[in-house]
């Protein structure tokens, strides 16, 4: 019995939940996507100044 015998039905297909999970947390465990994200925020930071820290 393996790890992963309570996600896989009774006709062997794994559930659309497990294959989307699967596939995001493959995406977002790459650097690129690390950097993408650091890049959002001090993107985010800089601009503050430029908005005058509005929240609204």
């Amino acid at each position: 019995m393996s790890s992963y015998d309570h996600i896989i039905h009774k006709d062997n297909k794994v559930s659309l939940f497990t294959r989307v999970a699967q596939a995001v947390s493959s995406w977002t465990g790459k650097p690129t996507t690390f950097f993408v994200a650091v890049g959002l925020v001090l993107f985010w930071a800089v601009s503050g100044p430029i908005f005058g820290f509005n929240d609204t």
